[in-house]
């Protein structure tokens, strides 16, 4: 019987998602309650400026619902603040998560951990990605928010995906990064205060 267990698991596992698979289709995209570029231009002191339009390759490839790329600023320093929404998600499919499509434009990695911000509802976990480019480090803090939830992990990401399409009927949600152009403690400092700030903002958006 155990050396039959994977065979059942893995069985298992298909059937759940064929069934999370049809079943997800005929959930609703979920609207936001309001535009993601309604996200103040003033944050916690800083001013925000939006960035070009991405390239239409890029769109294609996010294949998201709804895009905000924001450059703040405070005095000479400066972070990007990149969202993309999906207004419904299917089994098999994920967003674009830092690890993956930093690393192929060329950024090598150096550190991956997770930090805890304060929240309305708590502390949140949220990942902190440092990585490296022709000797320039720079520090990404980046999270997963759909209605009432910010989680840190993909994994338990596509866990909550499965749950929310079953009991809520809905599974959109976003995927939240904020850049600064290096890895120092001032920068940590500042994302660590700033992210609790964007949260709240997305979660105006996200509505629930």
């Amino acid at each position: 019987m155990s050396n039959r267990l994977p065979f059942y698991l893995t069985c298992a596992v298909l059937v759940a998602t064929w069934a999370f698979a049809g079943y997800s289709e005929r959930n609703p995209p979920q609207p936001l309650a309001r535009p993601l570029d309604k996200i103040p231009n003033q944050l916690a002191g800083w001013t925000g400026t939006d960035d070009s339009p991405l390239a239409p390759r890029i769109l294609r490839s996010l294949d998201a619902t709804a895009v905000l790329s924001r450059t703040y600023r405070r005095m000479d320093r400066g972070v990007t603040l990149f969202v993309a929404y999906y207004a419904k998600q299917k089994a098999g499919e994920s967003m674009h998560s830092p690890k993956y499509c930093l690393p192929g434009g060329g950024w090598e990695p150096l550190e991956t951990s997770m930090v805890v911000v304060p929240t309305g509802n708590g502390g949140a976990s949220i990942n902190k990605y440092v990585l490296q480019m022709g000797g320039v480090r720079t520090l990404v803090l980046y999270w997963y928010q759909s209605p009432g939830r910010v989680i840190a992990s993909e994994y338990a990401g596509k866990t909550l995906l499965f749950w929310d399409g079953l009991t809520r009927r809905r599974s959109g949600g976003s995927i939240v990064r904020l850049t600064f152009s290096e890895d120092t403690p001032q920068a940590l400092k500042e994302g660590l205060e700033l992210a609790p700030v964007v949260i709240f903002e997305m979660q105006q958006c996200l509505g629930g």
